[in-house]
């Protein structure tokens, strides 16, 4: 076989493997623009709930987060916290001791936000295609829910998203030490649910 017809064939693999990546990298990139719509609409709903049952370590947290008409309650144990978007009005309180906080900011809700998003990236094209390039993407089911499993480039780490609306289900990391199982419950949430605690018998510090 001459030189000029092996330089055609290895072309053509190449040419064939580049194809081959591309929809690879494509279909992931897809799936990652999806969930990252499902974030972004998510952010858009103000009626909905989220429970996250947190088991690390074979130590279990519960946090339930609520929110309706721009209030937000959340729990994270006895731990709680009541948040008025419109007005920034803070509560954090503990029936336990009867101890309350009031203050008036922008809350901090990171907590929330990294157990509602673990995998985190800019809205734009690079990040997308630079994820997609560097995670890998399998199926699973979980509790009956077919799944889109996001591996990053750590292994160990990956994120179940229900195929159908791209919600994610459960976070793992550290070999499934942590691991993060979500409930989530759209337009059910009740004006009792989020409204202003009544801190009546509690000792309030006001800030």
């Amino acid at each position: 076989m001459d030189s000029k017809k092996i330089i055609k064939i290895v072309i053509a693999i190449i040419i064939l493997i580049l194809i081959i990546v591309g929809i690879f990298v494509t279909r992931k990139y897809i799936i990652i623009n999806q969930i990252i719509g499902r974030y972004t609409e998510i952010e858009k709903l103000d009626n909905y709930s989220l429970v996250v049952k947190q088991n690390e370590n074979d130590q279990q947290t519960t946090i339930e987060y609520q929110r309706k008409d721009n209030k937000i309650s959340v729990k994270i144990g006895e731990k709680m916290l009541w948040y008025d978007e419109s007005t920034n009005e803070n509560i954090t309180y503990s029936p336990e001791n009867s101890e309350a906080t009031v203050s008036t900011g922008k809350s901090d809700l990171s907590i929330v936000e990294n157990f509602t998003k673990p995998f985190k990236t800019e809205n734009t094209f690079l990040n997308k295609l630079k994820v997609a390039i560097t995670s890998s993407i399998s199926s699973d089911e979980i509790n009956g829910e077919k799944c889109y499993v996001l591996a990053g480039p750590i292994i160990s780490t990956k994120c179940y998203y229900r195929i159908e609306d791209k919600t994610i289900l459960r976070f793992t990391n550290n070999n499934e030490k942590n691991v993060c199982d979500y409930e989530w419950n759209f337009n059910q949430v009740s004006d009792e649910d989020v409204a202003r605690p009544n801190l009546a018998g509690y000792n309030v510090t006001n800030n």
